[in-house]
């Protein structure tokens, strides 16, 4: 589906009259609280990035939805185009989950994949990752992007990291039979 970011008012009403199905606030426009009120009022689901915003925010921004009854979410990220690995904190991401009791995204502004990878394993299951046809194009974006065979990439290794996540129950698992018929201690 086609998601954009509206800059302003009338970008909102023309996504409204054309039946977006979402929203996407960029991070510059999350603290931007009179611009959210009047997303909120549409009714239309939100992702909102969290570049340049602190708890205290979020909090304010979550309400506003949450008074709108206008469905919306968080994707982690530092608004920096590419953000430095140092800069990720993807240790905000369960905080989130448990102050909003929601599901929180990523966002990833970097080239490459760790950031994604760790959302991915802390529970974030929308991602925003910028792709490119070529970084040596010009573009704000570019450095920060991906390219379609790294792109394709990710999103294997992110399902793996899924699919390796698993469940939360220890238990003895079949693929473990036949190393324990080999070495389990016997009274023979």
């Amino acid at each position: 589906d086609f998601i954009v970011s509206p800059w302003e008012d009338n970008s909102v009403d023309f996504l409204a009259e054309n039946n977006a199905k979402v929203i996407k606030l960029a991070s510059i426009d999350t603290s931007n609280y009179q611009f959210c009120e009047y997303i909120a009022s549409k009714g239309i689901p939100v992702i909102a990035s969290t570049g340049m915003t602190d708890y205290d925010q979020m909090n304010i921004v979550w309400n506003i939805f949450k008074d709108a009854n206008c469905p919306m979410m968080f994707l982690h990220c530092t608004s920096a185009y590419p953000s430095p690995i140092e800069d990720k904190h993807l240790r905000c991401i369960p905080v989130m989950q448990k102050m909003f009791d929601s599901d929180i995204g990523f966002s990833g502004h970097a080239i490459g994949i760790e950031g994604t990878l760790g959302a991915v394993a802390l529970g974030a299951n929308v991602i925003e990752k910028h792709v490119s046809l070529s970084r040596k194009m010009s573009g704000p974006d570019q450095a920060a992007s991906l390219e379609f065979n790294e792109f394709r990439d990710l999103i294997k290794m992110a399902n793996n990291v899924v699919i390796a996540l698993g469940e939360d129950r220890k238990q003895f698992l079949p693929s473990e039979e036949v190393l324990h018929g080999i070495l389990a201690r016997k009274i023979i």
